[in-house]
């Protein structure tokens, strides 16, 4: 059987200094069969000019470019254009192991998942350690996920840890799934985007394979979403809060989810507080 291609979507804002690292990880995949959709989102360096670069030198990339939308109409773009059956993510300030595609598409199919999630490395900037995060799971193939994923993928209330850990750029999507979450998702929301998308993503699938390898990093740096203060992080949450109920009360373990969602908005009002006002209400 011919190999499915994977698109991996690569929203760039103002990544100039970071997108070689990055571009050429992916361009070195031991997986070939792979397009690369990189969206310039109104970057105001030189990344446009380098993407086009890039593509002039390989067929695989595709440069889109547009006015600053944002990170959610930025991948929903990506997905619209995307040809594979399989979507990755990349952010442009990170970049990715040699095999990482190639490992996920063949859990992928040798399962016929319609997700399979890996670890994450967090690299930081001011010299400290590297490390990894991996979702609370046992590496095995879940297909009762009312059962065994549902009720902590949010909040694991056991590990006082998320159950499945929120971020996008470690997994592995079905397109077709993907546009379905796409068709109903706040794009106003910029702080916990992937949290919207993923758990909302989670609810239509059949089965998923957890995987406990890493090998995504995600740059932690002066610059990155994690890093910044913005006073708009209240009216933020509103918005993923209610995108998130309004979808969970359509669950029939609507109590179940909207128990772990309730726990994760006041975590991030905790952030908010933290951010914005130096507030940490965590310590004495």
């Amino acid at each position: 059987m011919k190999d499915e291609k994977v698109s991996i979507i690569v929203p760039v804002y103002n990544s100039e200094k970071y997108l070689d690292k990055c571009i050429n990880s992916i361009l070195k995949q031991t997986y070939k069969n792979i397009e690369i959709i990189a969206i310039n989102d109104g970057s105001t360096d030189g990344s446009y000019e380098k993407l086009k670069s890039y593509a002039k030198r390989d067929g695989r990339i595709r440069v889109f470019n547009q006015d600053n939308k944002g990170l959610i109409e930025t991948r929903i773009k990506g997905v619209q254009q995307a040809r594979g059956k399989w979507i990755g993510f990349v952010d442009s300030d990170d970049w990715i192991e040699p095999n990482m595609f190639e490992k996920l598409y063949i859990y992928a199919e040798k399962y016929n998942c319609d997700f399979v999630s890996s670890g994450i490395v967090h690299d930081f900037e001011n010299g400290r350690k590297s490390e990894e995060v991996f979702d609370v799971y046992d590496e095995k193939l879940y297909i009762d996920l009312t059962q065994d994923i549902y009720p902590s993928m949010i909040y694991d209330f056991e590990s006082e840890e998320m159950g499945l850990k929120c971020t996008l750029v470690n997994k592995l999507f079905k397109k077709e799934l993907l546009e379905q979450v796409y068709l109903n998702i706040n794009t106003k929301v910029f702080y916990g985007e992937d949290a919207l998308t993923i758990y909302q993503y989670c609810l239509l699938c059949n089965n998923m394979y957890i995987l406990k390898e890493a090998y995504y990093h995600y740059y932690i740096h002066e610059g990155s979403m994690c890093s910044n203060a913005d006073t708009k992080l209240m009216q933020n949450t509103y918005y993923l809060y209610t995108n998130l109920k309004n979808m969970f009360l359509n669950s029939e373990i609507k109590y179940v989810l909207m128990k772990q969602l309730k726990h994760y908005v006041i975590s991030l009002e905790m952030h908010t507080l933290k951010q914005l006002y130096k507030i940490d209400m965590l310590s004495y």
